[in-house]
């Protein structure tokens, strides 16, 4: 299924409120969340929908996937040497990124665009490892937070340097793609 994401002020008031959380719930950032149960497609309303794309829009789009994927090739080859999956390190970075270096488990599910169970079973791999473990929250004797354990802040801070590394040498194709498209988007 092919979705457009181009979101403008005018696309945001069209989606539904949920969609518009803050990207981590302590930041002040919204960022919408379209999860895999969403269906919604998001349409620029500037482009009339039989105007043909130039070539210009298509060389930056391939530019931009082709920094994506190499990025992405480079972060997967990273974390297997690492032993760790990409979900495990995405966990990683939720928790580290809360102010308390803690998160619940709910929210760490909506976090990373999963079912509750799918968040369980991850962190019931990551505590098998030694990355992280459970803690019972103190205000809510059900709820359980997930910290980092000291193994999982080095691998953590060690990827995360790897990440940046890998993030700043793609750098340059990425900003000449995304430079194009606004170009030739303007102007359109």
């Amino acid at each position: 299924m092919v979705r457009e994401h181009r979101l403008d002020a005018a696309a945001l008031q069209r989606l539904p409120h949920r969609l518009h959380r803050p990207a981590n719930r302590y930041l002040s950032v919204a960022m919408p969340i379209i999860s895999y149960h969403d269906t919604y497609k998001v349409f620029s309303m500037s482009r009339s929908k039989s105007a043909a794309l130039s070539d210009q829009v298509y060389e930056g789009l391939a530019g931009f996937r082709l920094a994506m994927r190499r990025f992405l090739a480079f972060s997967e080859a990273a974390l297997a040497e690492a032993g760790v999956t990409s979900p495990q390190y995405q966990a990683l970075l939720v928790v580290r990124s809360t102010p308390h270096r803690q998160i619940r488990l709910r929210d760490l599910a909506e976090q990373l665009l999963m079912h509750h169970h799918g968040a369980v079973q991850l962190v019931d791999r990551m505590c098998s490892a030694g990355l992280a473990e459970r803690i019972p929250a103190e205000d809510d004797k059900r709820s359980v937070m997930i910290s980092l354990t000291s193994k999982g802040r080095e691998v953590l801070e060690a990827l995360a340097r790897i990440h940046v590394d890998g993030m700043l040498e793609n750098e340059p194709l990425l900003a000449e793609s995304l430079s194009r498209l606004r170009q030739v988007t303007e102007l359109a």
